[in-house]
């Protein structure tokens, strides 16, 4: 099915979608850095080719975004239409990304925790976020001195000995999945749903990892946000995705472009819902190319 012409705004996820990580394009394409610092992708099978940008990452390595993928991106804001990048990427990860991607109108990040428009963030959003993690703390300060419902979570599970992550983070945390058929996976299965109704907290899966984050975040009301912001109806947005973290968001969306398959959700809602969204074929940055192609079509 064809987009609409009527596209004003394109929300994109990151990991798995715009970016890739070398461990997964390996898979398929050879991967050779380069004297400058840059890397050459070629195809197995076609033997096509793309110069990358290594972009970093805290705790899986650096990924890769091709220059053709940037190039894209700004033909799409050349012609009047708004890019977002949204994604569950840690606050410390995205500054140290930010340098290498294509300037876009908004950035999201944490699953919505954190909003900035052109380079500033949002105050009006982050004050709806303090509600719920409290204001007056940085990435150095300790979980223990940080006030809010989120962090009144994390010391609950702490103390109960779940695995958890807040290295980078202010506005979320993570959590490890308990092994099944354990007392901390007995015990999750009880805490889960008390935590988010009675501590105002929603958990989303995000790479087989759980990230608890305010009820208010999320990728779906970060983006209802924005739309409202800049008055667009969600029928004239297309998102760009991968992973089951992002099917709420999708379920916002007028059109939904799946770059790649992260979890066995994508597939099930794209073989229920066909109508509204698009597959592309191709694998790794060409397809994050193909996706964008698809959207360059339609303006």
């Amino acid at each position: 099915m064809e987009i609409s012409r009527d596209v004003r705004i394109v929300f994109s996820d990151l990991d798995g979608t715009l970016v890739h990580y070398p461990q997964e394009l390996r898979r398929y394409s050879f991967v050779e850095e380069l004297e400058d610092g840059k890397f050459l992708v070629r195809y197995k099978d076609s033997g096509e080719e793309r110069i990358c940008l290594a972009l970093p990452s805290t705790t899986r390595g650096y990924s890769l975004i091709s220059l053709e993928t940037c190039q894209r991106i700004k033909e799409i804001r050349d012609k009047g239409v708004y890019f977002v990048y949204i994604s569950g990427a840690r606050t410390v990860t995205f500054e140290r990304r930010r340098s290498f991607l294509p300037l876009v109108d908004f950035e999201v990040f944490e699953n919505g925790g954190v909003i900035t428009q052109q380079g500033k963030v949002d105050l009006e959003w982050q004050q709806n976020i303090f509600n719920f993690i409290g204001s007056k703390y940085s990435l150095q300060t300790p979980v223990e001195e940080r006030q809010g419902s989120l962090w009144d979570v994390y010391r609950l599970l702490s103390q109960k000995g779940f695995t958890l992550d807040v290295n980078g983070y202010l506005t979320q945390f993570r959590v490890r999945v308990p092994e099944s058929n354990t007392r901390l996976a007995e015990e999750w299965s009880h805490l889960e749903p008390e935590i988010q109704q009675k501590m105002n907290v929603q958990v989303v899966s995000n790479l087989n990892l759980l990230d608890v984050i305010p009820s208010v975040s999320g990728k779906e009301n970060a983006a209802k946000y924005i739309l409202t912001k800049l008055q667009l109806d969600p029928s004239h947005s297309v998102f760009l995705m991968d992973d089951d973290n992002d099917l709420k968001l999708a379920h916002e969306c007028g059109q939904v472009v799946v770059v790649n398959i992260s979890h066995p959700k994508v597939l099930e809602q794209l073989k229920s819902d066909g109508s509204k969204w698009h597959r592309v074929q191709k694998q790794g940055v060409l397809a994050s190319e193909e996706a964008l192609d698809y959207i360059l079509r339609q303006l």
